[in-house]
Parts: structure tokens; sequence; C-alpha cells
């Protein structure tokens, strides 16, 4: 299991983010909303009230007198980790970093027209996920305007085909009321490389979309399921453990409604990979 990201264009899963999760402010789906929208986002989700640490990612370190206490985890720069962005009250080091990039975009006609980078929340997803390099940030984002060109939007009828193989599906949300992605390995293994990532790209843009409420739950949480994959060389053996730590943490922060009997739950286990399964609450642990 990982959660979700803030920014930059690594794999999904770790505090980075990918290309679909940067596009969460304007991201325009190609779906038509449907009464069953309303089933996808419970009243708990939008009345929720995220805690400190989801909103500025938090850790609990050891002081000298080993009290355990809780603090902000640092990035390489020493800055706190934003999780949720929305329309929340900006810290300083934030606004300041803003202030850079929106004068280096003052002269780069492509990003001062696009309406892209018009929310500067949005703006932020890459400043942070760029280590708050300046430089580093307008070159992702001039990297990101041409990926979207190129990428966005997936069409349901592309991946149409390819959902009833199920190598990844929705199911389910945390205690955070966090949508949960389900992906299985063995499925992935005898399928096209870019037929995967087009079914990955088009539940994220989904997730992003439809499942997410802003200011309260901005992130999703990924369940990565090993069961018949190769164990024979080591790199594949060290990630079934860590995914094996990940999953077992992860389960303790959800309710056992809301996970397949496959993987210690009590739902029945989905064989319909054509749409989320929301079960109803409770979510909580």
């Amino acid at each position: 299991m990982s959660s979700s990201p803030s920014p930059s264009p690594v794999s999904a899963g770790s505090d980075n983010s990918t290309d679909c999760f940067q596009d969460a402010v304007s991201q325009q789906l190609s779906l038509d909303a449907t009464a069953q929208d309303m089933l996808l986002t419970p009243s708990e989700a939008l009345a929720y009230t995220p805690q400190q640490s989801e909103i500025l990612k938090a850790s609990c370190l050891t002081s000298p007198t080993h009290e355990i206490r809780p603090v902000v985890l640092p990035n390489p720069g020493g800055r706190p980790v934003r999780l949720i962005f929305g329309d929340l009250d900006l810290l300083p080091h934030e606004v300041e970093g803003l202030f850079k990039v929106r004068r280096e975009m003052e002269v780069d006609k492509e990003l001062r027209d696009s309406p892209v980078f018009a929310d500067e929340r949005y703006t932020l997803r890459f400043l942070q996920g760029n280590d708050w390099d300046t430089t580093r940030c307008i070159a992702d984002m001039r990297r990101h305007l041409k990926w979207r060109a190129a990428n966005l939007p997936t069409p349901r009828v592309a991946v149409e085909h390819l959902l009833p193989k199920g190598f990844i599906y929705i199911h389910g949300r945390d205690h955070a009321l966090r949508p949960i992605l389900v992906i299985r390995c063995k499925h992935l293994m005898d399928s096209e490389v870019g037929d995967v990532l087009l079914v990955v790209k088009y539940w994220l843009e989904f997730t992003l979309g439809r499942l997410l409420v802003k200011n309260k739950v901005e992130q999703w949480r990924v369940i990565v399921d090993l069961e018949d994959c190769s164990i024979m060389c080591t790199p594949v053996g060290i990630l079934r453990h860590v995914c094996d730590m990940l999953t077992d943490d992860f389960l303790a922060s959800v309710n056992q409604n809301q996970i397949e009997e496959r993987y210690g739950g009590t739902c029945a286990n989905v064989e319909d990979f054509s749409w989320p399964v929301m079960p109803p609450g409770p979510f909580g642990a």
C-alpha cells in the first residue's frame, strides 16, 4: 500500500506525484456524469475535516528525553510537505516560492497564457515536487503542458475492453475517506505496457475528477497485490516484503468492510472491474 502524493514526475505511491495527480485542478474527464456519482462520494467525505497531519506531512520523532512527540517532517529543504492544497492558507515559504515562479512565468508566454497554471495551488504542486527549485519547476511545468497535449483526456471507450482484466481497479475508502486503488501484479504480466498505462491513467483521471473533495480528501491509497509474482530475483523479493509491511500497516487504518476478502476484509471479491466499488461506511478502523 502507499499513499498518493504531492508533486513531481515520479510514480504514485511515493511522496511525489504523477503527472495525473498534478492535473488534479483542471483535468477534464471524458466520462459523462451519471446518477452513480452520488454513490461514489459519500456524505462522510463531503463533511470530513482532515487532521493537521493530513494537511502537512508529519512524523513522530524521539526527543533526547525519549519523549515521542509529533513534528512536521521536512523535505530536503527543511520545509513541511503539503498533502492537501485546495484553497487553504499558505505558509510563508510557499508564498515566497510562488512569487519567484510567477516572476519567471511572466517571461514565458506559453506558461503565462496557459489556463492550466492560472491556479496558484496547482503551480505550488510542481514547486514542491521539484524541491522548491524555481528553474526545475519551470522546466517541469513546460514538460507537463506537452504531456497534457499528448495524453489527455482518456476516453472510456479507449479502455472499455481492458477494464475486465482487472489489473487495476477501485474499491472502498480508508479511515480518512481516501479512495483505494488496487493493483494486481500477476494480471500485469501478460499485458502490454501501453495498455496497462492507459488503464492506470484512466482510473487516476477518474479518481481526481470524481472521488476527491477539495480541502478535505485530496489523496488516494494504493494496495499492490503480489500474489503469484516471481521472487526469483532479489528486487522482487524485497518489493514483496516492503508491500507486505505497507499493506499490514494500511489495513490497520481501514475498516474491514472496505476491503475485499482476499485482502483480509469482509467484502466480496470484485469480479466486475468496470466501475468503482464503494461500500457504505463505517470507514474508521
